[in-house]
């Protein structure tokens, strides 16, 4: 008897125990959303710093490499003794590095 009326009570509050999962699910889905857009202002400071930091290196490369290659000072292999023919030791030490 005590069994049949707990089981009447608990189909009885079936209703309300659905519509509590329902909104909990509701809070938890509001809650991820909330988080997500929290922090995005931030990021994108980061982000652009990092843009324009990469940006002023990429062309302080550019120049250098520029420099290097108008200039005609970079080591070259050529036959014969000039600027660019290494020997010895400083051969070596070219291969390491």
């Amino acid at each position: 008897m005590n069994a049949e009326k707990r089981l009447e009570e608990w189909k009885a509050e079936e209703e309300d125990r659905r519509m509590e999962k329902m909104a909990e699910e509701f809070i938890k889905k509001k809650a991820k959303k909330g988080k997500k857009g929290v922090g995005d202002g931030e990021a994108e400071k980061y982000v652009a710093k990092y843009r324009e930091d990469s940006a002023k290196c990429a062309a302080v490369v550019e120049e250098a490499v520029r420099e290097v290659l108008g200039n005609g000072n970079g080591f070259r292999k050529r036959k014969g003794k000039g600027k660019g023919v290494l020997e010895g030791a400083e051969a070596k030490k070219l291969k390491i590095w």
